[in-house]
This record gives structure tokens, C-alpha cells and sequence, in this order.
């Protein structure tokens, strides 16, 4: 057995206690000490302590469920973000606190953090508010849908109707996951966003438009083969994504489980939130015209929004289409070799 293998077992098994958040940090100065610093660890422990005191006294009050590192989930990674905005940290103290629980988190074994950064459900802040965004090609786009058409089972289902809405509407996955069958009108070609990004506090639910016509027939095919799955299972929902075993919503796991199996079948490695700025790119395509009305689609509150988003997608492409012929002025020319054959 491996020297990884035989620790992650051992991870699993450690009785952490009553207080398994600040047990665990024991371990992990322990376990960390040769690859960081002696200030860097002293550091971190110091803040996973402080954030030891808040958890428990958020547990306390109920408004989480646990504190043992292997098990912390959306619910209590939402409330350190909360707790972290009332106490009106900058940009950098929130990306600095997320790195030091991310990285303490998933020395137990427990990503969540990443998980929730990739579905869009968080946003890791950094000192410059920069955060990358990625836009597939259209070559990837369809290999990734051509995957979804042979993935067999429910999971097969649920990809074939997830990936049209998402990249005809260009909405977050969170906006995706809980929205209810009434908020998909296939003859009006909209679909209701009924939980927007800033939901309780500046977030406004309203209607997009389905703005790739392509994906209309994709919508109303995967509409039909999850109505006649669920009724051959006897359920009933309101929901789009539900879970065949329970009939209650899909949750965030779930779906990157089944968006995985895409990535084995497709080889494109991509996020469901990809999606969103690669419909950017190809609605745009270089026609800076179109970046107001593309900005109404995203939803973006100011136009500069969409123009700082846009000029972050794919910034190779962009070097590219401005430096990929220099190189023809200056030639070295053919190598020995060449010349040779």
C-alpha cells in the first residue's frame, strides 16, 4: 500500500472528537511542517484556530451542522462566507482565509470548496478581484454534446437537458440546478431564472430568452425522456432535476458526478459554468457591437461588466489572432534537417 493510500485511511478512522474542527489541526501542522515554513504553519494554525471558535459557536447556534473537517459541506462553507462578509473583509483577507480553510479542508479529504468554486455557487476572491474565465471552442462544445447523447441512464437524461439550457441561456449552474418546470417555456423560447446570483438581497428573478435556436429541440426532446423516465418510476415533480431515488431536487455532487462521465467520453475537461462565457464568445465573435445586448442576456448590471468579462475569455485567442503571423517577417527559416530531406 502506498504512503498516500495508508494516510488517507488513516484520515478516515482518526477520532477527532467533540471539537473535531480544532482536533484536526493538530495533524495537519504535524503532517504540513515539511513542506511549509515554521511561520507559514504557525500562520495557519493561528487562523484555523480563529476560524475553530467561529464554527463552534456557529454549530452552537444551529446554523450549521458540523465542524469535523471531512464533513463540512455547502451549508457551512456558505456560512464562513457569510460570517466573512459581515465582518467586511477586503478582496485579499477573504482570499487569504478561503486558501488557508480550502487547503486545510482538503488535506482531510474534502473538496467542497473547489466543488462550489467550479459550480459558480462561490466566488474565491483575490487581492486584484481578477478571477479566470475559460470559453471552449465550438469543436469542444459539440464533442462535449455528442457525449451527453451516449451516456446511457439517468445520468444521460439529466446532462442532455442541463447542457442545452445552461448554453442556450447562458445562466449560472446555481440559477440551473433548482429551477422548476414551469420556468421553461419552450413555445416562447424563455426560460425564468427563479434563483439569480445575489438571491435575498440585489438579486431580480426575471425571464432570458433561449437565445440559440439550436437548442430548443435539445430542450423539449430532454423535457420529454425525463417525463417518461420519472413516470415509469411513479414520480412526480415539479423540478427539473430531480433525484430518482428520493424526488426531491439534484444536488451540486451529483451533477459534477454526472458532467464527469461527460469529460471520460468527450476528453474535454470543462466546468457546467464554461458554458456561459463560451456563449459569450460565440454570440460576440469579435463584433464588439454586440456586447450590449449580449450584456441583457448575462444579466451583467453596467455593459462594462460584459466588456471586462469578455476581454478575460480566452486570452490566447486573443494574442493569437493579434500576434500569430509576426513571426512571418523575421523567419529563421528551415532547419538543417528540413533541408536535408
Amino acid at each position: 500500500m502506498k504512503r498516500s493510500d495508508r494516510w488517507s485511511d488513516e484520515r478516515t478512522s482518526i477520532r477527532l472528537g467533540r471539537y473535531p474542527f480544532a482536533a484536526g489541526i493538530k495533524y495537519y501542522s504535524e503532517k504540513k511542517t515539511i513542506r511549509f515554513s515554521e511561520t507559514t504553519i504557525y500562520n495557519n494554525t493561528r487562523k484555523l484556530n480563529y476560524f475553530s471558535d467561529m464554527l463552534e459557536q456557529l454549530k452552537a447556534a444551529e446554523k450549521i451542522r458540523t465542524t469535523d473537517p471531512r464533513h463540512i459541506g455547502a451549508r457551512e462553507i456558505e456560512a464562513f462566507f457569510r460570517w466573512m462578509k459581515l465582518r467586511k473583509l477586503n478582496a485579499c483577507s477573504q482570499g487569504t482565509y478561503t486558501k488557508i480553510l480550502k487547503g486545510y479542508l482538503e488535506f482531510w479529504g474534502n473538496d467542497i470548496i473547489e466543488q462550489m468554486a467550479d459550480d459558480d455557487e462561490i466566488v474565491i476572491k483575490t487581492s486584484s478581484g481578477e478571477g479566470e474565465v475559460h470559453a471552449m471552442s465550438i469543436d469542444e462544445v459539440r464533442r462535449i454534446f455528442a457525449a451527453a447523447d451516449e451516456l446511457e441512464g439517468y445520468k444521460g437524461i439529466v446532462m442532455r437537458l442541463l447542457l442545452p439550457i445552461a448554453f442556450g441561456t447562458g445562466c449560472r449552474p446555481k440559477e440551473l440546478f433548482d429551477a422548476e418546470l414551469e420556468d421553461i417555456d419552450v413555445g416562447a423560447e424563455t426560460f425564468y431564472v427563479r434563483h439569480p446570483k445575489g438571491e435575498g438581497s440585489w438579486g431580480k428573478k426575471e425571464k432570458v430568452n433561449i437565445i440559440r435556436k439550436d437548442m430548443i429541440i435539445r430542450i423539449e426532446e430532454g423535457l420529454q425522456e425525463r417525463a417518461e423516465y420519472l413516470k415509469g418510476l411513479g414520480i412526480r415533480s415539479e423540478y427539473v432535476f430531480v433525484s430518482p431515488d428520493t424526488g426531491e431536487p439534484l444536488v451540486g455532487n451529483t451533477f459534477r458526478k454526472y458532467k464527469r462521465a461527460v469529460e471520460r467520453i468527450s476528453g474535454v475537461s470543462f466546468m457546467i459554468k464554461d458554458l456561459r462565457p463560451t456563449l459569450l464568445s460565440l454570440l460576440v465573435d469579435d463584433d464588439l457591437s454586440l456586447l450590449g445586448a449580449a450584456s441583457k442576456q448575462l444579466r451583467h448590471a453596467r455593459i462594462a461588466n460584459t466588456e471586462k468579462y469578455y476581454l478575460k475569455i480566452d486570452k490566447r485567442k486573443a494574442v493569437r489572432n493579434a500576434l500569430g503571423d509576426r513571426w512571418k517577417k523575421d523567419a529563421v527559416g528551415p532547419s538543417e534537417n528540413e533541408k536535408n530531406q
